[in-house]
């Protein structure tokens, strides 16, 4: 850029009355940059840089005063004696009257006004182009990864036809109902929250379904972008929220129990087994699914061991302590009893359990009444 040169007809005044402290001066406009290249104006306050070159407009001997410019404003200096009658004998520049002064004070004024206006709508209008040209070069490049973009996600489509099936096995952050991180089949997409549901075996072989909900990290949208993107119409079809979906799992579970204690209104066997250690003991364990709303006190299970052609070799019972509440899971296990086994020992079988609750009574379950998970 080519700055400004004003007033070249009027006498020149080199760098001979310093910015010090005896001379004081006081700026009357000056424009200055910024870093970011626009021009601002600005007034009222001391001249702190050292002008590059002086132009003298006015110089009032008896008052020691002195108005100047230069290339970036007009200034009002008081001089020190000694300076003030430098500048008469070296210069003679004439004290201008009042209202001239003045005219010529606006004259310069507005002429670098008009310059320096100019000077920034140029530099504007280079940040402008600037800007244009890196915004299309963004939109461009922009406009390749979309189209890019798009391309992977048709590839996705032909490759991944069921829109419920997540291309991950879990997720970054636990469930906000449960402690799974598993991904079993998507049904739903709010925000950044998708929700997924499982079929669980309630017991018995009865299943029912459970939602649960996982907030997406960046780690996990990365890794379903590609299939949020395909197939978001069908992800956000359910209006799905954690009020919503803990709702439904609280009637899922109490559907699923009121199934249950239709087969087995005292509970059932979830697992047991039973093994021959060394030849002078038996282990046995079992877990046992409560589901009265009684609390088990004790639970005692009788059992027989057979061999290959039905013959008996031992019975004999295992007495479990609770306290099991109503829906709990109680487990209990012996690695070594009383009880020996024959060589021949190849089956066994549980013929009676004998619960006895809090309150001191007993429920007797025999024959069908034994129920096994599996």
């Amino acid at each position: 850029m080519i700055l400004l040169l004003v007033l070249t007809s009027l006498p020149v005044l080199s760098q001979q009355v310093p910015i010090t402290t005896d001379n004081t001066w006081i700026v009357l406009f000056e424009w200055q940059q910024s870093k970011n290249g626009i021009w601002t104006k600005s007034q009222g306050h001391r001249l702190e840089r050292k002008p590059s070159k002086i132009f003298v407009i006015s110089h009032d001997v008896e008052r020691c005063i002195m108005f100047a410019t230069d290339q970036y404003g007009c200034y009002k200096v008081e001089l020190q004696p000694n300076w003030s009658a430098y500048v008469k004998n070296e210069y003679n520049q004439k004290n201008l009257a009042e209202d001239v002064l003045k005219d010529e004070l606006t004259r310069i004024e507005n002429e670098m006004d008009c310059k320096f206006q100019k000077l920034n709508e140029e530099t504007n209008r280079i940040k402008h182009d600037k800007e244009v040209a890196e915004q299309r070069f963004r939109d461009s490049i922009n406009n390749v990864r979309i189209k890019e973009h798009a391309k992977m996600v048709e590839k996705y489509k032909e490759s991944h036809s069921d829109w419920k099936k997540l291309p991950v096995a879990s997720f970054e952050n636990r469930c906000l109902l449960c402690d799974t991180r598993s991904a079993d089949d998507a049904i739903g997409l709010s925000g950044d929250t998708i929700f997924t549901i499982e079929h669980v075996n309630g017991g018995l072989n009865h299943m029912y379904n459970r939602i649960h909900a996982f907030v997406l990290t960046n780690i996990d949208k990365n890794r379903l972008e590609n299939h949020i993107d395909a197939f978001i119409d069908s992800l956000k079809v359910l209006n799905l929220s954690m009020l919503l979906a803990t709702k439904y799992n609280y009637e899922e579970l109490l559907s699923n129990v009121d199934i249950i204690k239709q087969d087995a209104p005292y509970g059932f066997f979830s697992s047991w087994g039973w093994k021959a250690g060394n030849p002078f003991s038996m282990s046995f364990w079992f877990s046992f699914q409560n589901m009265n709303k009684k609390t088990i006190r004790y639970i005692e299970v009788f059992f027989r061991v057979k061999n290959a052609v039905g013959d008996i070799r031992n019975t004999g019972s295992f007495k479990g302590t609770g306290p099991v509440e109503y829906l709990e899971c109680g487990s209990w296990n012996w690695d070594h009893s009383q009880y020996t086994l024959a060589g021949d020992a190849s089956e066994a079988d549980i013929t009676k359990v004998i619960i006895t609750y809090m309150d001191k009574t007993q429920k007797i379950l025999t024959g069908k009444m034994i129920r096994f998970d599996n």
